[in-house]
């Protein structure tokens, strides 16, 4: 099950190093570029790209 959400923040924004082991902000042109449109989806997961493609489609706002 994935559950997307999105916050608008003024920061400052820390990751809790005891939960994760890496993290990192995309930007959505970055995202489309790797992700490569193919069996090739780079770093990102199908189902990742699918629920990305669904909130594109259902037109939700940009920060």
């Amino acid at each position: 099950m994935i559950t997307t959400w999105m916050l608008l923040w003024n920061g400052p924004f820390r990751l809790q190093e005891s939960e994760i082991s890496d993290g990192r902000f995309w930007d959505l042109e970055d995202i489309d570029l790797l992700a490569g449109g193919g069996a090739d989806a780079g770093p990102f997961t199908p189902n990742f790209l699918d629920e990305l493609r669904r909130w594109r489609e259902a037109g939700s706002p940009l920060p």
